[in-house]
């Protein structure tokens, strides 16, 4: 029958403070039946909370932290009661939430990226980065602060990557989800951060995607460079802040209602082999690890034979395979080239193994014939299938060859085939795979 006060706008300025400055704290709040008190809570460096009293002024509720050392994380929460004595806190679940301020740590980039800072406690970032939790999905409670200006409270961020990226430090990557009421950058519910080329640290597949869209694919992801400032020091350094990978914002942007259309991950199946205590029940480790995958081939008519090679990505709740399953018959039967060109874009397929042959990339699909990294997406207003390249970051050579992989062979036992996709290396290398672009 009553919330209790309601608050907007909580920040604290500036949004990175200096060491030992004293630290300003505001927030608007409101009640119908009038606001009588706001605390400000605060713990340093994990202590216990302390409370302090804001004062209003001008509309809005003001108290000052106390400064303090470079690098230190001071956790808060504000707690106000209305006029019949009902209370409410923002965030709303209190301590247990993560409206965190990180004092400067001299981490910020001096190269002109864009500082990406995620903050979190001391004891979340331990628990994240343990080997039995790192493959968890689950969101872990932490600040974001974007260029050192824009905070970002109590958003949820994850780790990123395979079961053999994320326990290798150089590969290790973070998936942040962000509130609706405030999106990043006005419009993405959530971003991902990339660190790794492969086995080893780099951003190269960015170049790759500038490439593409300059050159004229429908897949070219929208991506951008950042410096990340994360929550343990070895995973500092420049990032690939992967914005739009293939999200209903680029689809229905590119095709006509493209958010109707179901798209699908080509996938590996990793599955761990040990456990912590060596028990059949005991937490799984990541490494070391096996994996199971298919080539597309018929699997049958039941969606649960694919279900786990190919992801459903979008429009889950349909969970619609019928096209995913009709592309795999095709690419698995004995009339190929007819079939397949009565399920799939021939000539979009054949531009995309072109960015995939020429990125150099070897664990992936299009250019080197491994079976995962790749998207498949049905096009509503045709139902055919187009195909994404996908996480093209595990760079091998400049030197592999143009047709590695096996189904563009097929494809191209077709003479109009073949030049259609020499035509397309070509096009791309003179408009954007070349050292002057």
């Amino acid at each position: 029958d009553n919330l209790g006060p309601t608050f907007a706008d909580l920040h604290h300025d500036p949004a990175v403070p200096a060491p030992d400055a004293p630290i300003p704290v505001s927030v608007s709040v409101a009640d119908p039946d009038g606001v009588a008190a706001v605390t400000l809570w605060s713990s340093v460096a994990g202590a216990p909370f302390a409370a302090q009293t804001m004062t209003e002024v001008g509309g809005r509720w003001e108290a000052t932290l106390t400064g303090q050392p470079a690098g230190t994380i001071v956790q808060i929460y504000v707690e106000a009661e209305d006029g019949v004595d009902a209370r409410s806190s923002f965030p709303a679940a209190g301590p247990d939430s993560r409206a965190l301020i990180q004092v400067d740590d001299g981490r910020s980039s001096t190269t002109g990226l864009h500082d990406f800072r995620i903050v979190m406690t001391g004891a979340d970032s331990d628990w994240m980065h343990q080997d039995v939790n790192l493959m968890s999905d689950d969101s872990v409670g932490a600040t974001v602060v974007s260029s050192e200006t824009e905070v970002f409270y109590d958003v949820g961020v994850r780790a990123k990557g395979s079961e053999r990226g994320r326990p290798s430090t150089v590969r290790l990557g973070y998936g942040v989800r962000f509130h609706a009421e405030q999106p990043f950058r006005g419009s993405h519910g959530s971003v991902l951060l990339d660190r790794s080329q492969g086995v080893n640290f780099g951003q190269r597949e960015v170049l790759l995607n500038l490439a593409m869209t300059h050159a004229g694919s429908v897949s070219g992801e929208y991506n951008d460079l950042v410096q990340a400032l994360t929550p343990r020091p070895e995973h500092t350094g420049p990032a690939e802040l992967q914005l739009d990978r293939f999200s209903n914002l680029v689809l229905d942007a590119q095709f006509e209602a493209g958010g109707d259309g179901t798209r699908f991950e080509y996938e590996l199946i990793y599955h761990p082999l040990t456990t912590d205590d060596g028990s059949p029940d005991g937490l799984k480790l990541p490494q070391p690890d096996g994996v199971i995958g298919t080539p597309l081939t018929d699997l049958g008519e039941d969606r649960e034979a694919y279900r786990w090679n190919f992801l459903i990505k979008s429009n889950e709740r349909e969970d619609d395979y019928g096209r995913l399953i009709d592309l795999c018959q095709a690419f698995g039967g004995p009339d190929f080239l007819e079939a397949a060109g009565e399920v799939i874009d021939v000539d979009q397929w054949l531009r995309a193994f072109a960015f995939a042959t020429l990125s150099g990339a070897t664990d992936q699909y299009g250019g080197a014939g491994s079976q995962h990294n790749a998207q498949f997406y049905v096009r509503p207003e045709d139902g055919r299938v187009l195909y994404f390249p996908h996480d093209l970051d595990f760079f091998s050579s400049a030197q592999m060859p143009v047709v590695g992989n096996g189904d563009l062979a097929r494809l191209l036992d077709d003479p109009g085939n073949r030049r259609s996709y020499y035509g397309h290396l070509w096009d791309i290398v003179g408009r954007a795979y070349n050292g002057d672009y």
